[in-house]
C-alpha cells in the first residue's frame, strides 16, 4: 500500500478524525463522549493499519481505545456512586 495509489481510500477515513473530534468536544453527555472517544481511537488505529504501521495500530487499539475507555467508564461509575451517596446523606441530615 502506498500513499499515492491509495489516497482515495485514505482520504475519507482520515476525514473522520477531525469530524469525530469536533463531535467529541461538543458532547455534554459523558457516556456519549466515551463512545465517541472509542470511535476516534478505532479510526486512528484503522488509519495506522492502512499505512502499514501495524505495531502503532495495535497499541492505539489496545491502549488508546480499549484501556482509556474502560478506565474512564470505571471512574465515572465511581464518581456517580459517590455523588448518589452524598445526596442521600445530605437528605437524611435535613
Amino acid at each position: 500500500m502506498t500513499l499515492v495509489t491509495d489516497l482515495p481510500l485514505l482520504l475519507p477515513i482520515t476525514a473522520l478524525l477531525p469530524l469525530t473530534a469536533i463531535l467529541l468536544v461538543a458532547q455534554e453527555n459523558p457516556y456519549q463522549t466515551l463512545v465517541l472517544r472509542g470511535i476516534l481511537g478505532a479510526v486512528a488505529a484503522l488509519i495506522y493499519a492502512l499505512l502499514g504501521a501495524a505495531d502503532v495500530a495495535l497499541t492505539e487499539a489496545l491502549v488508546g481505545t480499549l484501556l482509556s475507555t474502560t478506565l474512564l467508564r470505571g471512574g465515572s461509575a465511581v464518581v456517580d456512586g459517590a455523588a448518589a451517596r452524598l445526596c442521600r446523606s445530605r437528605s437524611r441530615a435535613q
